[in-house]
């Protein structure tokens, strides 16, 4: 259910779904019924690029979904930008991204921009399944003023926040590298990291981050279960509670009382929201469209001992996701 709303957001952002977006599904163990699923909402939003990770422990998937990212990464044209985003991070730019981007006076930041997730909640402070026939907005609409994510003393969730919202295909003549979620290289240039190190990226604020579902809450719980006792999965496990404190088998789950009360708020404050880049055109207005990319197929599987790419010294907008 949560496909739908991914795509159908990134559409509305600029990316065109049927050339310039790539899918990596991981199967995690789930019946072939639901694997069809997903591959038939892939179809009806136009995207025929679709590759399937098969099911393995999750403490594993992240070297072959970075892997996979960039061996893409590298086989991208030289003018090329990337969107790189997990299914719940709906990352949202200015319309004038690339101008931004080339006028920045920060030093090094022309080739990236970074943002923040931004957990959005229920407004009742459940923790739901997503239905499709909603906007996910309007089913998540309260963002809080402090995320539940961070590095600061009081957040309940100790862990990075910062994603690479947008980055060039080449970088100082390199085809940057992704180290992990939240880094990069080109050479010996690094892009990203922690918001306290030298980023070397634009800022573009905040971005929703769909973290506070059943689904997340279910994928959380089976990480755990693969002993990836990573922060972000421990402490999200210890926020979310039976409503009904007297059901601890209920299958609906709430944020622990102590935030709800924290957060309760912050109801009207507004959510982070990006340009329809369908109505507002990057390029001027008499420029004439250019032809579309050519299109960069990955392998439907990738070898089994495949390492993630290493850092060495020495227009279009693509879009893979998992």
């Amino acid at each position: 259910t949560m496909l739908g709303h991914f795509l159908r957001h990134y559409a509305f952002q600029g990316v065109v779904l049927s050339t310039n977006a790539h899918l990596v599904l991981h199967e995690d163990f789930a019946p072939a019924r639901v694997v069809a699923r997903a591959i038939s909402v892939c179809a009806d939003h136009g995207v025929a690029d679709v590759s399937i990770q098969r099911s393995t422990n999750s403490s594993a998937l992240e070297s072959f979904k970075l892997s996979r990212l960039n061996y893409l990464l590298a086989a991208l044209p030289s003018d090329a930008w990337l969107i790189f985003s997990d299914v719940d991070e709906f990352m949202s730019y200015p319309c004038d991204a690339l101008a931004q981007l080339a006028a920045s006076e920060k030093r090094r930041s022309h080739d990236a921009m970074c943002g923040f997730m931004h957990g959005r909640l229920a407004a009742d402070f459940t923790i739901p399944p997503v239905v499709a026939r909603t906007p996910i907005q309007q089913q998540f609409p309260l963002c809080p003023k402090e995320s539940l994510r961070g590095y600061k003393p009081k957040a309940p969730i100790h862990a990075n926040p910062l994603k690479i919202t947008l980055i060039k295909a080449r970088i100082n003549g390199h085809a940057p590298a992704y180290l992990n979620a939240h880094k990069a290289c080109a050479g010996a240039f690094l892009i990203g990291g922690t918001p306290q190190a030298n980023n070397h990226c634009l800022f573009n604020g905040h971005f929703s981050h769909y973290t506070w579902t059943s689904e997340a809450h279910d994928l959380g719980t089976r990480r755990i279960a693969d002993k990836e006792y990573t922060d972000v999965y421990v402490q999200s496990a210890r926020l979310s509670v039976p409503c009904n404190a007297s059901d601890a088998a209920s299958s609906l789950r709430c944020l622990a009382p102590r935030w709800r009360g924290k957060l309760a708020g912050d109801r009207d404050l507004p959510c982070p929201d990006g340009c329809n880049w369908t109505a507002c055109a990057l390029a001027p207005a008499d420029s004439p469209p250019g032809p579309p990319p050519a299109v960069v197929r990955l392998p439907a599987e990738r070898p089994i001992a495949e390492k993630s790419s290493r850092c060495t010294l020495g227009d279009g907008f693509w879009m893979p996701a998992s």
